[in-house]
């Protein structure tokens, strides 16, 4: 009866019928002074001709009003066919957490049944029944057991993904408001995919890299343990000497490209260790560039750093850090042309400090730059250039450098160089 109410509420105060009511109410007017003046004719004229376009209107909203529920009509049949054809489960609720529609792989995926279902209502204390345990943790992901934001909290659509233990399912869900002509909220949609499958593939794959790479990395240490020897004892033959630094060489490309893997692995897994102390990140720094200077000096390139900042603290894990610096010089002196250069730079903000690795070589191609920081992704013209690396340096340092509470990002011009930089959320510069 309140549904009724509010909906011929709605009608009669419509667009549509206030044409009507103005008539109206002009016709009682001319009624009232039609007693006053009883034998005016005009008047009476006038008011005949008014009730006639009342009339009229009123059978024109009428009209307007059943060609507007006939469209509703079709669309809702549309929208329900739309939804049902969906291969994820979709829910579509009210306010007040009432199911006004669900489609079949919402039947399929939490078990219930549309008849029983629709038009009941579903609170955090429906978690007690069995059939809806599920559904009701999706509808109130507070209650699932896991569930990490993906977007903003107060922004549309608001996408969670959620973990369930039992039984073992991985979902992501989209919630998004439905609205009226006046932008008022009508009610909530709620599309969820099940994404256990491609968990489970994911993590059978990760396992298989981590188990292939530490079954690979103890013979590729031993074989360069081996080449390394042959070099020492190849010096007065350079015959072979050449051949043994080649071969130095494409074994520490490997064990690279082994301890990539498994970084790479750890990280996805959440197993990739720290351990953070107090660190003096000018003494850090100056430490790669020590390391970094041969590789430099062999590809004809000049390493620029001023000096450091004194007494630069910071709570980091040293080792890590370190990897993120060798990896950016690396990629910088690789990367770079014949006598070209590589600038390290700091620079301390309040709370921050900004480390920057700026070269002058190939640049990225600007189609390029939005995926840099993606696991596998190399650019396009860096390949031609060394076309053996993994795409997985940047993946990592990106991956570090956010457990350190810090950011990373990059600006390039392509053939005049680029610039990478990260921060590093500092401690109190001790006097």
């Amino acid at each position: 009866m309140k549904r009724f109410l509010k909906n011929y509420s709605h009608y009669i105060w419509s667009e549509e019928v206030s044409s009507f009511w103005v008539l109206l109410v002009i016709e009682i007017a001319a009624s009232i002074a039609l007693l006053i003046f009883p034998k005016s004719t005009i008047l009476l004229l006038g008011i005949v001709l008014v009730f006639c376009l009342s009339l009229l209107l009123l059978l024109k909203s009428a009209v307007s009003e059943a060609l507007f529920k006939e469209r509703s009509m079709k669309q809702d049949k549309g929208f329900s066919s739309l939804i049902e054809s969906l291969e994820d489960a979709v829910v579509i609720y009210d306010q007040n957490f009432k199911i006004l529609a669900i489609n079949r792989a919402t039947e399929t995926m939490f078990d219930v049944k549309k008849n029983e279902i629709e038009e009941s209502y579903i609170s955090p204390a429906s978690i007690k029944n069995k059939r809806l345990f599920l559904l009701t943790q999706v509808l109130f992901p507070s209650l699932a057991p896991g569930a990490k934001q993906l977007s903003e909290v107060n922004a549309w659509p608001n996408i969670v993904n959620l973990s369930f233990e039992n039984p073992r399912m991985e979902m992501t869900t989209t919630l998004n408001r439905i609205l009226d002509e006046r932008g008022g909220v009508t009610a909530f949609i709620k599309v969820i995919k099940d994404k256990t499958h491609e968990a489970s593939v994911l993590s059978s794959k990760n396992e298989f890299i981590d188990v292939a790479a530490h079954q690979l990395r103890t013979p590729l240490t031993a074989i360069h343990w081996a080449m390394e020897n042959i070099v020492k004892s190849s010096e007065n033959n350079p015959e072979i000497l050449e051949i043994a630094k080649e071969g130095l060489k494409v074994s520490e490309r490997s064990l690279k490209i082994t301890n990539d893997l498994l970084d790479a692995s750890k990280i996805e897994d959440g197993r990739f260790g720290y351990t953070f102390k107090e660190t003096d990140l000018g003494q850090l720094i100056g430490s790669v560039i020590k390391e970094m200077s041969p590789i430099a000096k062999e590809y004809g390139v000049e390493i620029i750093s001023p000096s450091p900042i004194n007494n630069l603290l910071a709570t980091l894990d040293e080792n890590s850090i370190g990897m993120v610096l060798f990896n950016l010089i690396d990629n910088a002196i690789r990367y770079n042309t014949k006598n070209g250069r590589v600038f390290v730079s700091t620079e301390k903000t309040d709370n921050n400090v900004r480390i920057s690795i700026k070269d002058t070589g190939v640049g990225i191609p600007e189609k390029d730059l939005p995926y840099v920081f993606e696991k596998l992704h190399r650019g396009s013209n860096v390949v031609q250039i060394e076309p053996n690396g993994t795409g997985l340096g940047l993946y990592i340092a990106r991956n570090i450098i956010k457990r350190h509470g810090g950011e990373m990002g990059v600006d390039s011009i392509i053939n005049r160089g680029t610039t990478f930089w990260f921060t590093i959320p500092t401690n109190q510069t001790k006097a």
